[in-house]
């Protein structure tokens, strides 16, 4: 059967448009406040936000927390900052210390950090039969915790997180080559 021109130029726009949206680039998400609303914040909420996603086996993490993270802790609780961690985790017991964090009053949990990226590596089991975690266990088991793990794992892909730290710094993100500079000053 021969095809008429108009149904070739059809055939063609269609094929056109589907490859436009097959490639087109996805929009970037909406930085600002949006980032800033997370159960893991110590600051006044009307203060500038800086929120950090951190995963629990980056060791590029774990050294920007013991350099910056007390400073930066201290300023929240002056009421200057607004802090906000969200914790990656990739494997059980991540998930754990990261469900330990959302059982526990933020001051506590931001003062917990530094400690729960070496509890991180433990086994799952051990970290369940700690005396200093058996209390949060109910609560790092429930539904309420689960989801909150949930969404920071679905963060991860909405805000495009390629690397560990990733910084937004009053709702934008922040580049790997400024990142050092950034937390300087706030952490000043």
């Amino acid at each position: 059967m021969k095809k008429r021109p108009d149904q070739w130029i059809v055939l063609v726009v269609g094929a056109l448009a589907m490859a436009l949206v097959w490639l087109w680039p996805s929009p970037i998400p909406p930085e600002g406040t949006a980032v800033e609303r997370h159960p893991l914040a110590l600051g006044p909420s009307d203060k500038p936000a800086l929120v950090l996603f951190s995963w629990w086996g980056c060791p590029h993490c774990q050294r920007m927390w013991a350099e910056y993270g007390p400073r930066l802790v201290e300023r929240a609780q002056r009421g200057e900052i607004r802090l906000v961690f969200r914790p990656i985790a990739r494997n059980r017991s991540e998930a754990l210390v990261s469900a330990f964090l959302y059982c526990q009053p933020p001051r506590d949990a931001f003062l917990s950090i530094g400690d729960y990226f070496a509890m991180s590596a433990l086994p799952e089991a051990t970290l369940r039969e700690q005396e200093s975690t058996r209390p949060l266990l109910r609560c790092a088991d429930s539904a309420a915790t689960r989801a909150r793990l949930s969404d920071d794992n679905e963060a991860v892909t909405r805000w495009r997180i390629e690397y560990t730290p990733t910084l937004f710094a009053e709702g934008r993100r922040v580049k790997v080559e400024a990142m050092e500079a950034v937390l300087a000053s706030w952490g000043q």
